[in-house]
């Protein structure tokens, strides 16, 4: 079942999402978490993006990150993790304080929610920066018009994107990849 910010019981573990390429894979196993510094809409820390949604995972990197080389397949992490710690309400271990998490839920003012990705994308507001260990929202399409969650197609499911915005989530997350699905380009 798939992660849905619309439930008021969620299952006690996640399935979530993170879409590359096979050529940096071993990068991530050498290295383990280590996002890319760039702007991105939950943080303008240095932020590791993973989705609810297996094909949101695929289409990513499908889009938007060229292979090296040009034909390396697709590859998918899956983590499989224990929804109270995502939440903030369970630390991720005894002695730990629990993450800080900002959640926008379908019920939130989206106006809000396009602010606070608009500041972290935004040149003007260098100065912005949070204290989220994780932010989970709807995917939304950047535009000039109103602001509408980006939904796939084939599932009832909101695409929902959990950024992991510190050191400590990263390093938390990297201990529960369930297992990593490589596209098959029926190479022989």
């Amino acid at each position: 079942m798939m992660y849905d910010t619309r439930l008021t019981h969620h299952p006690k573990i996640t399935q979530l999402f993170h879409g590359t390429r096979k050529s940096s894979m071993a990068s991530l196993h050498q290295h383990g978490i280590q996002p890319i510094a760039c702007c991105n809409e939950f943080s303008k820390a240095p932020t590791f993006y993973t989705t609810n949604d297996p094909q949101q995972a695929f289409e990513l990197p499908l889009h938007n990150h060229p292979g090296l080389p040009p034909d390396s397949p697709i590859a998918i992490f899956q983590f499989n993790i224990p929804t109270a710690v995502l939440h903030g309400d369970l630390p991720p271990s005894e002695g730990e304080q629990p993450f800080d998490v900002k959640r926008y839920l379908p019920s939130d003012n989206l106006a809000n929610w396009r602010t606070f990705c608009d500041q972290n994308m935004s040149r003007d507001h260098c100065g912005f920066n949070h204290a989220y260990d994780i932010v989970i929202g709807p995917l939304c399409i950047p535009s000039s018009a109103p602001l509408q969650p980006f939904q796939i197609k084939t599932t009832p499911v909101p695409t929902t994107q959990i950024a992991f915005c510190t050191k400590r989530a990263g390093r938390w997350l990297e201990q529960h990849v369930q297992r990593v699905f490589v596209e098959d380009c029926g190479e022989e």
